[in-house]
């Protein structure tokens, strides 16, 4: 019989817990989740339906085996960092070993992994889009106001130490070229080209018929960019040339990730990720099959 209520027979084993547990024990996902909540201070509806799933599987739907179920399956969730009061839009890990995050509360946050604590926290002027740290302890920052501006994440005052622009477009992706230039992506079919020290834009080029959704830097020479006409292009940023173009999305590219010298990976509004080697698509991989990867 079960401890809790005698009159019951034990019913549902839980293979998480070890422990067996009646039919009056059994309660809903949803009628626990603000005890989730309470209990991981980060449950969203997501959560909620990924817990109900983990659930299903061990046909088990007690709350404290939820918590059991939680902390095994996130076992690798090591820190949460709460400061932020809206969505996280960048994070960039900075030479220091500290990370950097940007957020739609229009502020830049430095953490300190080991203590899990924020050690500055600079005032930008909108939501912040991207992030670059350009040289130890310098970083370039996007915002919604259509500024790029240089900060010192050293310095606990909220004034910015320069200005590459006021009214650009809304940059979306920071990438340095070397140590004197750096480019930018916004939402059109321009990459920008920055000096670093003169702050001054050198170079605008049109490199797609659609806004630029993802760029990096592949080498010494080349970036690549991904784009809403569904088109990745390999662009020589010093000889302003055209390397490759990249075709096969179904949607925009969103997405891009070089894996090694001749790996890379796209991801699409198309619900796919393509691998490319060597400029050749070896591999589409739709979204539905590594959902849980």
């Amino acid at each position: 019989l079960c401890p809790i209520h005698s009159n019951k027979t034990l019913k549902t084993f839980c293979n998480i817990c070890k422990k067996s547990f009646c039919e009056s024990c059994e309660k809903d996902i949803y009628s626990h989740q603000e005890y989730l909540v309470n209990y991981t201070k980060m449950m969203s509806k997501e959560d909620a339906e990924l817990m109900k799933l983990i659930s299903e599987k061990f046909e088990c739907q007690n709350k404290e085996i939820y918590k059991k179920i939680f902390e095994d399956y996130f076992k690798e969730l090591k820190k949460t960092l709460w400061e932020h009061h809206d969505k996280i839009s960048c994070l960039i890990l900075l030479q220091s070993g500290f990370i950097a995050t940007g957020s739609y509360d229009t502020k830049i946050r430095i953490w300190d992994l080991e203590t899990s604590s924020c050690v500055n926290k600079i005032q930008e002027l909108g939501n912040v889009l991207a992030l670059l740290e350009f040289e130890p302890d310098k970083l370039i920052s996007a915002s919604s106001r259509n500024t790029i501006l240089l900060w010192d994440i050293n310095s606990y005052s909220n004034d910015n130490i320069g200005c590459f622009s006021q009214n650009c477009e809304l940059v979306n992706c920071l990438v340095k070229c070397d140590d004197k230039t750096f480019a930018t992506s916004s939402n059109d079919p321009y990459i920008i080209l920055w000096d670093y020290e003169r702050k001054i834009q050198i170079n605008k080029v049109t490199l797609h018929e659609d806004n630029i959704s993802a760029l990096i830097k592949l080498n010494e020479n080349n970036l690549c960019t991904g784009s809403h006409d569904k088109l990745i292009k390999i662009w020589d940023w010093k000889k302003e040339i055209i390397i490759k173009e990249l075709s096969g999305h179904n949607g925009r590219v969103t997405c891009l990730c070089q894996m090694d010298d001749e790996v890379l990976l796209s991801g699409s509004y198309d619900k796919t990720i393509k691998v490319w080697k060597n400029y050749y698509c070896i591999e589409t991989i739709p979204i539905d099959t590594c959902s849980n990867r």
